[in-house]
């Protein structure tokens, strides 16, 4: 997974929701996808051991409440269909539909956010689709976190955010396709003599090392550009976790 942003992006967002449970997370039927697959988007979000079940049911509310302020004709539409299927259905229909929707996995799909289950202590990962955006969700998660009043976003259980632009296969190929897709705005796009930073990460993974990971993204910046650690213009954040990159 691969993340190529602007300026110090990842700081804890450390505030108070109302505690969630692992029972208030199956109650309210949250979506839970297992695993990663190529060419996702999304967010890691990390948070004290022990402490994932209830990272995860916060960063559900924290999500929904920051996808409403930045895409609200997406909550407004979602809130009209919700409605209407209200009034025209039953409680016995509603019973039946709800059942069906937790058998069916195509309908996990059709959400714009899903937790992925992951077998990594400390650490959950946030699958976004279409509109969602994960670099503008980040943004504004940490803009309200450094706000003199505190922003109005707030949580107790997550500590760090790394918002993830596109997933790929943990190879030096696969890390080269991600790179590619992922740089080429910020970089093949008529720019010249950006300091750049490479910052990767691996959970479950010994393949790859460190130096080949830097060097193969490295190579897709391109000579055009310099590598600055101190005070680079762009960071760019490459995770491996097992057979997956983001990035």
């Amino acid at each position: 997974m691969l993340s190529c942003d602007g300026g110090a992006l990842l700081r804890a967002v450390i505030l108070t929701v109302p505690l969630q449970t692992n029972d208030y997370w199956k109650k309210n039927n949250y979506q839970t996808l297992t695993g990663i697959e190529p060419g996702w988007q999304g967010i890691f979000a990390t948070c004290d051991k022990g402490r994932e079940s209830r990272a995860v049911a916060e960063m559900y509310s924290i999500l929904e409440e920051c996808a409403a302020k930045l895409y609200p004709e997406m909550s407004k539409e979602g809130s009209k269909n919700a409605e209407e299927e209200d009034e025209k259905e039953d409680i016995e229909a509603a019973i039946n539909k709800e059942l069906l929707e937790t058998k069916d996995k195509k309908k996990k799909n059709d959400r714009p956010f899903a937790s992925v289950m992951m077998d990594v202590l400390c650490v959950t990962f946030f699958r976004l689709k279409q509109p969602l955006e994960a670099t503008d969700i980040v943004r504004a998660l940490c803009e309200s976190a450094q706000k003199p009043e505190g922003g109005t976003i707030r949580s107790k259980y997550i500590h760090r955010l790394t918002p993830i632009t596109r997933t790929g296969k943990a190879t030096v190929e696969g890390i080269r396709e991600v790179a590619m897709a992922v740089l080429a705005p910020h970089f093949h796009s008529g720019q010249q003599g950006i300091k750049f930073a490479i910052r990767p990460t691996s959970r479950n993974h010994n393949v790859l090392s460190r130096d080949v990971i830097i060097r193969t993204i490295a190579s897709c910046v391109g000579a055009a550009h310099t590598v600055d650690l101190k005070n680079p213009d762009l960071l760019i954040l490459v995770e491996l976790y097992k057979v997956m990159c983001v990035g």
